[in-house]
């Protein structure tokens, strides 16, 4: 399955034609973009994402009354239900955005990481995510989807507490190799990414990529 396969596929939503996210994009994958600025730019496109993926969602259509006439509208029925996943760390800045536009969402943090290659061991360490029901759509977020192997564990983490109606993975950038495993793993499950990179490197880096999305967003951490 290529990249443009990935594109068509109707469980993944990416945002190529989306001119205002790709120029946002571009300035996160410029090395010289301080952290203050990575930050805003990841609070942003989550903004921007979030406004695109509320087109997904059920709505009704209602009676208003102007002040001069009646008409119609519309009230969006998945709004009040969602269920957004923070992936520590570098998710903060990225949910951030979401929450402006779904201010009613409830939320789950999740410590989770991989380690270094050719293992890439998955570690979980914290996990704390509310009750979910049928009604509910749950939003996991990380800025980077790479090999996909962190996201399936939290999604197995997510599904073990409840319900779902939907279970959406938002991410910046996404690797091939990371989508063809979520894709696989769990066939409930849909992709909602700005762009879809060319591969991963020797090291499960993606290329291009952002580098390292937390670091970029907080400063290289204390190796000891």
């Amino acid at each position: 399955m290529g990249i443009e396969d990935l594109e068509t596929n109707d469980r993944v939503i990416s945002f190529k034609q989306n001119l205002a996210i790709q120029e946002l994009v571009d300035e996160l994958r410029d090395k010289d973009t301080d952290p203050m600025t990575f930050r805003r730019g990841l609070t942003n496109l989550g903004m921007y994402m979030g406004y695109e993926m509320s087109k997904t969602f059920d709505y009704e259509i209602i009676d208003i009354q102007t002040p001069v006439c009646p008409t119609r509208g519309i009230r969006i029925l998945d709004k009040d239900n969602v269920v957004m996943i923070n992936i520590l760390r570098a998710a903060i800045p990225f949910i951030e955005g979401f929450y402006k536009v779904f201010p009613k969402a409830r939320t789950g943090i999740i410590s989770a990481w991989r380690g270094p290659a050719p293992e890439s061991k998955i570690v979980v360490e914290y996990v704390k995510v509310p009750k979910t029901t049928k009604e509910d759509i749950i939003v996991i977020g990380d800025p980077m989807l790479a090999t996909g192997h962190t996201i399936s564990r939290i999604i197995d983490e997510v599904k073990s507490r409840g319900e779902f109606k939907r279970i959406i993975v938002v991410a910046v950038v996404s690797a091939p190799e990371g989508i063809r495993e979520i894709l696989a793993k769990h066939k409930d499950v849909e992709i909602v990414t700005a762009v879809i990179d060319e591969k991963l490197n020797q090291m499960n880096y993606i290329i291009p990529g952002l580098g390292d999305a937390g670091d970029r967003c907080f400063g290289e951490p204390d190796k000891r």
